[in-house]
């Protein structure tokens, strides 16, 4: 899934860790914007997926390196045709009311997830199951033939539609966790301290809003002799400068470093810098169902032509990153992505094709074009924004800039209520199809723009079904040729990451900035 961009509320007080709490190992990290919910199945954002992480484990989980390894279940097998799969759980896994984790509970997440009245926020990982998307959309109105099978209290069985190679991968999202029915049924917001109940390393203590999230370790998770940490308290902080000045302060333990404050940190705070390519991406996304830029393909493409990324990433938002030409970035493993045939033109060249492009239409300096550009509230996206926004006026284009807090902005891009819109995806797992698959047609909420193209989700759909990786990484390449020639968005650069880690921080991985909470600790 991608994930997300990036209001700091809290009293200095509320920050600061008692020396108990030091003693006890809390870990303390910079979440940056607060989180819409904590209900797995109604989120999407970086942001939530950060806490989700901490709180519930999935059939499979992570690693530190984000590969697949067991979680709930410890072993597991497929059948030849990789149509059915068999996961066998943990006896000693216990949600943190002291209830074991059951097969049940999977059975009840997962029709949750399907249930349409859930409006679960995202369903690919889903829908490979049989009778997934009917259910989903309703032409199916019984629960029970999901092809989910629970044998016996610590069995489950997934029958798919088709094979499905990359299933390990799919069960580590945090939308495919097990949920306590307890704490659902008749309790309105669930996700609230003294409600929620969790089968992850940590279970949740307070959420004061805008402020911090202070999770504490769970007693009853499965391998909780090796979580290194007592606690985890996540404080909220869009103000990247302020997150900053705490870290140097020593209120916070991780953070990211804001984009002006990069060349200083590498000359002076060396030591506890760490910096990596991710897997990650920033674009600047039209919306497709409605506005100016509908039925219009010369007029994104002019617009991307006039942006000059190597500028954006050497002057305007300088943390190491790569300028981007495709939709998937180059980090990501056994993939080749296609770029734009104009990658390599001199910047003259561009823009002056750019202008006829917009000529075509009917757009110049004596008639400029006009349209408003939708950004969450962040200082240094709005800097970005306004380079870009300079960038394109010589060609005769103006734009006006409209600012929404991150919940207000994640709600505008689903409705697809915007002209153009900014946005940054890390990915929590290495694989291309995670940037691709959100704009197919039967992509949810995570299809922001409303894409749709036959001819993309007929190979989408051919890649979903590949029993070989090679051919499923051609057609993935395929595909990424079509949405690159429909100019679906502006690929602005592959995201790098620069975080301030404390040196008392054990575990830490660079190529991995949210890594979960429990492979890290803090050293005495």
């Amino acid at each position: 899934m991608r994930h997300r961009p990036v209001v700091l509320a809290a009293l200095a007080a509320g920050l600061l860790v008692s020396a108990s709490a030091q003693a006890d190992h809390v870990l303390r990290r910079a979440n940056e914007a607060e989180p819409e919910s904590l209900d797995p199945q109604k989120t999407t954002g970086l942001y939530e997926s950060n806490v989700e992480h901490d709180l519930f484990i999935g059939l499979l989980t992570l690693d530190p390196e984000m590969k697949p390894v067991g979680g709930m279940a410890e072993r597991w097998e497929a059948s030849d045709d990789k149509k059915v799969w068999t996961f066998h759980l943990r006896h000693d896994a216990k949600w943190s009311n002291g209830d074991p984790v059951t097969s049940a509970d999977f059975l009840y997440s997962f029709r949750r997830l399907v249930d349409p009245t859930t409006a679960a926020s995202s369903t690919e990982q889903i829908r490979d199951v049989v009778n997934a998307e009917e259910i989903i959309a309703g032409t199916e109105k019984d629960p029970s033939k999901l092809g989910v099978a629970t044998p016996d209290p610590y069995t489950v069985v997934l029958t798919l539609k088709q094979p499905q190679v990359m299933l390990p991968m799919l069960l580590t999202d945090t939308n495919m966790v097990p949920l306590n029915r307890k704490a659902i049924d008749g309790n309105g917001e669930w996700t609230r301290p003294g409600r929620i109940i969790t089968n992850g390393p940590f279970t949740l203590a307070e959420w004061a809003p805008n402020s911090e999230i202070v999770l504490k370790k769970n007693p009853g998770y499965f391998d909780a002799a090796h979580v290194a940490l007592d606690g985890v308290r996540w404080v909220m902080s869009d103000n990247l400068d302020t997150g900053f000045k705490r870290f140097r302060a020593g209120e916070i333990d991780v953070a990211r470093v804001p984009r002006a404050q990069v060349k200083w940190t590498r000359e002076n705070l060396g030591a506890s810098l760490h910096a990596g390519d991710v897997f990650g991406q920033s674009a600047l996304l039209f919306d497709m169902k409605n506005g100016p830029f509908v039925g219009h393909p010369k007029l994104r493409e002019a617009l991307s032509l006039a942006v000059d990324r190597d500028l954006i990433v050497t002057k305007i938002v300088p943390e190491g990153q790569k300028s981007s030409y495709s939709i998937v970035p180059v980090a990501i493993s056994d993939y080749t992505p296609p770029v734009y045939d104009w990658k390599t033109l001199p910047m003259a060249e561009r823009l002056a094709r750019a202008k006829r492009l917009l000529a075509e239409e009917g757009y110049g300096p004596d008639h400029p074009f006009k349209f408003e550009i939708t950004y969450t509230t962040n200082d240094q996206t709005r800097t970005m924004v306004l380079a870009i926004a300079a960038m394109w006026k010589p060609l005769g284009v103006e734009v006006t800039l409209q600012n929404q807090e991150w919940q207000v902005y994640e709600t505008t891009l689903r409705q697809k209520n915007y002209a153009m819109g900014p946005l940054g995806g890390i990915v929590t797992y290495d694989d291309a199809a995670q940037f691709l698959e959100p704009y197919t047609s039967l992509a949810t909420d995570q299809n922001t723009i409303g894409y749709s193209n036959p001819a993309y989700d007929k190979l989408m759909a051919a890649a979903s079904v590949a029993t070989d990786l090679k051919s499923r990484r051609a057609l993935l390449e395929q595909a990424e040729k079509v949405i690159l020639a429909d100019y679906a968005e502006i690929p602005l650069y592959d995201a790098a990451i620069n975080m301030m880690v404390a040196p008392k921080v054990g575990g830490w991985r660079n190529t991995n900035p949210y890594i979960q909470s429990r492979y890290l600790s803090i050293e005495d």
